[in-house]
């Protein structure tokens, strides 16, 4: 029972990480990554491929609510999933070099345990061996997901929504790759890697990073020196790790530009309407050309279709962070988000359609 519980809480420690950095890199720091999946790879490294797949699971079901995601994008827990058993395979095909640090072979830390199987001298690599096999496994990592994130993609697009469901941010490649009449699959993979490879390179290395830091403290507190002035068990420390966890993803909910509630505001020909973004709702707003089409869904707001000719304003995707804009400019249509504070003071503009 007690392992059950350890495990239990390692996953949900990492399933509330992962959300705070996603909030950190995309509403902080406002930066074009995905960084939902950092911590999927660091309790793998950790804790094994139960406790990565674990981690993943509890990130999308119990978590992605909060971020009222539609329900086709639930097909991405897949793309999680794949994390854990990239990083799991890398772990047995270099177990050296994706050792968790200490002499100990990954995955060891399994449910609250300190078990750890250790290595020969012989078996250890340096940290040159290491920075190379976790470059290799970031690129086979990008290329993966960003080869099964575009298959979901399509999916979703072909079978469930009628238009895309992208983020303007972080899919800025999408729309230049729409315009050149690629087929939609390789325009869904494709538009991803740009945004993997940095992802990719972060997460892996940094949750590497974490699973040796975490490694580290297990085995020291539990050694006998400090057993009886510190008394603190391997389930103690998830505990605590969890503690900080939601506190990460409380200050990044709050302190993140545009914290309260957002509306979506429709400007044309001197006319504004406004909108709460968790509204749903299809908007037509006239304009010279004839009628755009603005779709505010899953807390979102995307033009569906509109009259001009580049179709740029279709292609660039959903908006949804306080000072995100879409324009179509031959019809004379604007589409931003308001509330809160913006970084760098003004808004950005992410599509213009001419």
């Amino acid at each position: 029972m007690k392992k059950i519980a350890g495990f239990a809480v390692w996953a949900l420690t990492g399933a509330l990480l992962n959300l705070g950095a996603m909030f950190l890199f995309q509403d902080a720091l406002r930066l074009p990554l995905f960084m939902d999946t950092m911590f999927t790879v660091a309790f793998t490294f950790f804790g094994g491929l139960p406790c990565g797949i674990a981690t993943a699971l509890i990130s999308h079901l119990v978590i992605n609510p909060l971020l009222s995601t539609d329900l086709p994008n639930y097909l991405y827990i897949f793309c999680s999933i794949a994390v854990a058993l990239i990083t799991a395979l890398f772990m047995r095909l270099f177990p050296a070099e994706c050792s968790a640090g200490l002499g100990r072979r990954p995955g060891a830390a399994f449910a609250g345990t300190l078990r750890f199987g250790r290595l020969s001298p012989r078996e250890d690599s340096g940290i040159f061996d290491r920075i190379a096999i976790l470059f290799v496994l970031s690129l086979a990592m990008c290329v993966g997901i960003s080869l099964l994130g575009g298959i979901i993609s399509t999916l979703i697009e072909t079978f469930f929504t009628p238009r895309n469901t992208y983020d303007a941010d972080i899919f800025i490649f999408r729309k230049m790759l729409a315009r050149k009449g690629l087929p939609l699959l390789l325009v869904e993979v494709l538009c991803r890697i740009p945004v993997n490879i940095l992802d990719r390179l972060i997460s892996v290395f940094g949750g590497y990073g974490f699973a040796r830091a975490l490694t580290a403290l297990t085995v020291r507190i539990r050694r006998p020196a400090y057993k009886g002035s510190m008394g603190l068990t391997v389930l103690d420390i998830g505990v605590i790790v969890l503690a900080l966890g939601a506190v990460l993803v409380s200050a990044a909910a709050v302190y993140a530009p545009g914290a309260g509630l957002p509306l979506v505001v429709v400007e044309s020909g001197g006319r504004r309407w406004e909108f709460p973004l968790d509204a749903t709702e299809t908007v037509a707003v006239g304009g010279p050309l004839g009628d755009t089409l603005v779709e505010l869904r899953g807390s979102q707001a995307r033009i569906i279709s509109s009259p001009c000719a580049g179709q740029n304003c279709v292609a660039a995707g959903a908006i949804r962070r306080h000072g995100q804009q879409l324009a179509c400019l031959p019809n004379r249509v604007m589409v931003s988000v308001q509330g809160g504070g913006s970084p760098g003071g003004g808004p950005e503009l992410d599509a213009a359609s001419w």
